[in-house]
């Protein structure tokens, strides 16, 4: 199988000389028109997981979060940050 048969069938072309994610979603995407028939409660051992997930709620809202703390970011030391004109410093 020579490796571009496996993009047969897409269409657009700005993603296929380079990765540009967005354009290849634009020109494949097809909205679903169906209903939730193909939906499925959830199995014997998702509701194990979320049983024991539930149970820990308590704990973290009596820490007084229910969210992680986010970390500050780390830039990267190639990026410098642009001068109010925009232009990189």
């Amino acid at each position: 199988m020579i490796a571009t048969d496996a993009w047969r069938g897409f269409r657009g072309v700005d993603w296929r000389s380079g990765v540009d994610v967005r354009a290849f979603i634009q020109a494949n995407y097809t909205p679903y028109q169906g209903d939730d028939r193909f939906l499925t409660g959830p199995t014997e051992r998702t509701r194990a997981v979320w049983e024991k997930v539930s149970a820990l709620f308590p704990e973290e809202r009596r820490r007084g979060s229910s969210t992680p703390t986010p970390r500050p970011r780390r830039r990267s030391p190639r990026t410098r940050p642009a001068t109010s004109t925009g232009t990189v410093s």
